[in-house]
């Protein structure tokens, strides 16, 4: 049994999210034609570097995509959508947050 420590969890700077979310649509290309779904990669320009878990980004990544996948009827679309964006923060916060699922 692997077992893994806390440590190798750690965060890390990372400027691969274009290719994790390229690599979590071919992964699920097969099932999207199974079921007659369009499944569609739109990266809007070189995304930021961001601090994260590659490994957990990717499974949390592929557990929405197959999600919208399952619950899309056959005929639909589903987008897998990046780009960067910048929020406001509120004058009580000390930092503005990001947008995982958005809508446009």
């Amino acid at each position: 049994m692997l077992r893994r420590r806390r440590s190798d969890a750690a965060p890390k700077l990372s400027d691969r999210a274009a290719p994790l979310i390229e690599d979590v649509a071919q992964t699920l290309q097969p099932v999207a034609r199974k079921k007659g779904v369009d499944l569609a990669v739109d990266i809007d320009g070189p995304l930021v570097s961001l601090w994260a878990d590659p490994e957990r980004l990717r499974q949390v990544l592929l557990n929405l995509s197959e999600n919208a996948l399952k619950f899309t009827p056959s005929g639909g679309q589903v987008r897998l959508f990046a780009r960067n964006t910048s929020m406001e923060a509120a004058a009580e916060q000390e930092s503005a947050g990001f947008v995982l699922l958005g809508t446009r």
